[in-house]
């Protein structure tokens, strides 16, 4: 299988020889399909998990430098203060990572490596992408109208759950294999919140609901974006229906935190924008347009979308967020080495087998800890606050205000991002968002070496 893949790279590599910006639209086309065919060849390599990266992402990468190379000025443009401190965050990873003194395997180690660091050359590669702002409308409308195919099916993977049976819906989707639809909704997870309202574990067409649920956030930025850069009210009227149908797709997911996520990210949105009053008007709006649930049904709705939201987020707020950090700090102070808390290292760890592996934690800044040590988490906080300290230069120096709404929305999923890595790590460590979001990092930073005067 691996063969298969190697030469499935090498016919892209063939393909797109003479222009790797074509092979970002072929990454963003074929993200909500990946995971499909992931757990499909899963019993035939190892490797699987690493479809995207083998057939695109490395191809992307070789063309990208191979390209860089051929110019006499061969550097790789980006703000020195951030290309400095890529590097630097790259040597620190790689000294934790080969450092003898860590009782870590090799191929463990290996994993973390490429978890913390691989998809750092994409900030550089969505920096170059961009030209003009024709180039980011053409992509985020691209990406829109791509994303409207995970969103659909998960849409359908819940109405057919809801309403005929979630087993039997799940099973069809996989062609009768238990085992592939037992693996993608963690073992037909459902919730029963009363008042009618049930979730299910969905994956739609990824691997599992929590990636599904991911993409779905990250998508927000080019749809959102979509609709500021509509030129006519149709078009402006075609993406807000894809953000709906976006919207919906989370919901559909299963994950319970949909409602808060969606919140915060709108909310950060426009309060970076400066729009306060905006936000309380859209929160008057959404709880009108809750109350025509139904005179009976809008109690329950109310106490299991809110209420039921906000006990959970206090339970992990006083017995996982907030606890324990004392207690690694002590024990884990100069760091494990890294890939000793790396979930997706089970795959080198058990090779062979399709099972779960429970890391030591999966909190994101608690696995900073283990595998980085008290300094480690230094580290990443200042590569956080460069990350915020970028964008915000982006959306104060951009008088162009379709390429400032694409900033702000990148600024706030970073910030929805730190927030959602205090709960758990997937945001930045799985598939899609861990490469997602430094594409379009990458991009926002760009907007501002940007000439708008001359727009195609």
């Amino acid at each position: 299988m691996l063969i298969i893949l190697i030469i499935i790279s090498f016919f892209v590599l063939v393909i797109f020889r003479n222009n790797w910006k074509k092979l970002i639209y072929l990454l963003v086309l074929m993200i909500p399909f990946f995971g499909y065919v992931q757990i499909k060849i899963l019993h035939l390599t190892l490797l699987a998990p690493l479809i995207q990266d083998i057939t695109v992402i490395l191809p992307i990468y070789f063309l990208f430098i191979l390209d860089k190379m051929k110019k006499k000025n061969n550097q790789i443009y980006l703000p020195s203060r951030l290309k400095n401190f890529l590097l630097f965050f790259s040597l620190f990873i790689i000294v934790y990572t080969v450092n003898p003194f860590f009782n870590v395997d090799f191929w463990v180690r290996i994993v973390g490596v490429k978890v913390w660091i691989f998809y750092l050359l994409l900030i550089a590669i969505g920096f170059e992408f961009i030209e003009s702002e024709f180039e980011l409308k053409k992509l985020c409308n691209f990406f829109a109208i791509v994303a409207i195919i995970p969103c659909v099916i998960g849409i359908l993977q819940y109405l057919g759950s809801y309403y005929i049976d979630y087993k039997e819906t799940m099973l069809f989707f996989y062609g009768g294999n238990e085992l592939q639809a037992r693996i993608v909704t963690q073992n037909l997870t459902e919730f029963h919140w009363g008042g009618g309202i049930e979730f299910f574990r969905l994956p739609s067409t990824f691997t599992f609901a929590t990636q599904f649920n991911a993409y779905t956030i990250c998508a927000l930025v080019p749809t959102v974006a979509s609709v500021s850069f509509s030129k006519t009210f149709n078009e402006k009227i075609f993406y807000s229906i894809i953000v709906g149908i976006v919207i919906l797709g989370a919901y559909s997911s299963g994950i319970r935190s949909t409602t808060l996520y969606f919140l915060l990210f709108f909310i950060f949105f426009m309060l970076i924008r400066t729009q306060f009053y905006k936000v309380l008007s859209i929160a008057v709006v959404v709880f009108i347009a809750l109350s025509f649930t139904g005179i009976e049904l809008f109690p329950t709705f109310m106490q299991t979308i809110f209420l039921n939201v906000s006990e959970i987020t206090t339970y992990y707020g006083q017995n996982v967020i907030f606890s324990g950090y004392g207690n690694l700090l002590s024990s884990y102070f100069f760091g494990a080495g890294v890939g000793s808390n790396t979930f997706e290292a089970r795959y080198v760890m058990f090779p062979g087998q399709i099972g779960f592996l429970t890391p030591g934690t999966e909190i994101f800044y608690q696995k900073v800890i283990i595998e980085l040590g008290a300094l480690g988490l230094v580290v990443v906080i200042m590569f956080f606050m460069i990350i915020i300290h970028e964008i915000v230069l982006s959306i104060r120096n951009l008088k162009d205000k379709q390429a400032s709404v694409f900033c702000t929305l990148v600024l706030a999923l970073f910030i929805l991002m730190l927030i959602m890595a205090s709960k758990g790590g997937h945001i930045f460590t799985k598939y899609p968002s861990n490469f997602l979001f430094y594409l379009f990092f990458g991009m926002a930073i760009k907007l501002r070496f940007l000439n708008f005067d001359n727009k195609k």
